[in-house]
């Protein structure tokens, strides 16, 4: 009597055992669909969210300076090249877009949800002419074309002088702030000789070697120089070293 009971006891467990393998199945299954059906919702919202019609952008704020790229010209590139709505626009078409013009340094896009886009338009500043280019504060030479009428001055030397002219300019003219003139014109020789004109007309050659002291020299007894005799001053040569050549103008006859 006890072995019967032993034997309806193990197959009842066995039936348990057997139902709970089942459930267990049962369950992965369901939990296998029901991840495939979220992954397939998110997918759906994906693709839904990146339709070009969906958030639309009806606003457009620029932050430019506009000195050489109008602010007209960088809103109408904008508008051609905006080809989505807030999430699905391509930033990276309009950014290429707008550097294609030469004056356009960098280009920062920032969106507002639902739908405003800012875009921050950064420029070139320019420092000389270079030839037919435009040189930068930066050292880049800017093809530009028709080439801009600008209050900036000339630049020439060697073609692999650009980054030293830039330099020699800023230090030169940095001296020359107290006397309230600028540099007009700046030339490098191919023997490395430096020759500069002022705005007021004045030719200064400075020569090889130490310019830049020669030249700091000429500063400091710049209006002595100036007081000392009548007439205008046309040409300085500071390549002596223990003194300087001047050539005068005529002096002007009072009426």
């Amino acid at each position: 009597m006890l072995k019967k009971l032993d034997f309806f006891s193990s197959q009842k467990n066995v039936r348990v055992s057997k139902k709970s393998n089942w459930q267990f199945i049962l369950f992965r299954v369901l939990s296998f669909f029901l991840f495939l059906s979220l992954v397939y919702v998110v997918y759906c919202g994906w693709l839904f969210l990146y339709r070009p019609t969906v958030l639309p952008f009806k606003e457009l704020y620029i932050s430019s300076s506009a000195n050489y790229a109008s602010t007209q010209t960088i809103k109408s590139v904008i508008k051609k090249n905006i080809s989505g709505g807030f999430f699905s626009i391509d930033e990276g078409k309009i950014r290429v877009a707008l550097k294609r013009n030469p004056w356009i340094k960098a280009v920062a896009i920032r969106k507002v949800f639902p739908d405003v886009l800012r875009v921050q338009v950064e420029e070139y500043k320019p420092v000389a002419y270079w030839r037919q280019w435009i040189l930068t504060a930066s050292g880049k030479l800017l093809p530009v074309n028709p080439k801009p009428r600008l209050m900036i001055p000339d630049f020439s030397g060697p073609d692999d002088s650009v980054q030293d002219v830039l330099a020699e300019y800023v230090t030169l003219s940095q001296l020359l702030v107290p006397l309230r003139l600028t540099i007009v014109q700046l030339f490098l020789s191919q023997r490395r000789s430096w020759v500069l004109k002022l705005s007021n007309g004045v030719e200064v050659v400075l020569g090889r070697g130490d310019g830049v002291g020669r030249f700091k020299r000429f500063v400091d007894c710049y209006q002595k120089l100036r007081e000392s005799r009548q007439g205008d001053m046309l040409r300085v040569d500071l390549r002596y070293p223990n003194g300087i050549a001047i050539k005068w103008g005529v002096a002007s006859m009072a009426t």
